[in-house]
């Protein structure tokens, strides 16, 4: 059955608006409704305007973190700390550390094809 097919509606307390009605779940009966102009049932519900707006990512990503390399602590920039981070492990010889910092290397072309040999003795 399409949206053609239905006849159209009329709004409530119209003459005739009571005929295709069918009360049932999520639809009350007519006189139950909220009518356009009356006050709100709920006074104290959200205010107009107060909707949550999204947070600003990156400004919550650049916010600064402490965090503890070689004894000392340090702030700074979140996306710094984590590459720190990730490097310390990677140094400490853990794989999935020294994959992801190879990976990000390789994303950014900081490695060449030379590169990864090792030092050249030239």
């Amino acid at each position: 059955m399409s949206s053609g097919d239905q006849a159209p509606r009329k709004p409530p307390g119209a003459p005739g608006a009571d005929v295709d009605y069918a009360v049932g779940y999520g639809r009350p009966p007519r006189e139950h409704q909220f009518k356009r102009g009356d006050p709100s049932p709920n006074p104290k519900g959200r205010p107009r305007g107060a909707k949550r707006r999204a947070p600003d990512i990156s400004k919550v990503l650049m916010e600064p973190v402490t965090v503890t390399i070689n004894c000392r602590e340090r702030s700074m920039p979140f996306p710094e700390a984590a590459i720190q981070v990730l490097k310390q492990k990677a140094l400490k010889g853990e794989v999935k550390a020294t994959k992801m910092l190879m990976d990000l290397m390789k994303t950014m072309d900081m490695l060449q094809a030379g590169a990864q040999d090792g030092p050249s003795t030239s």
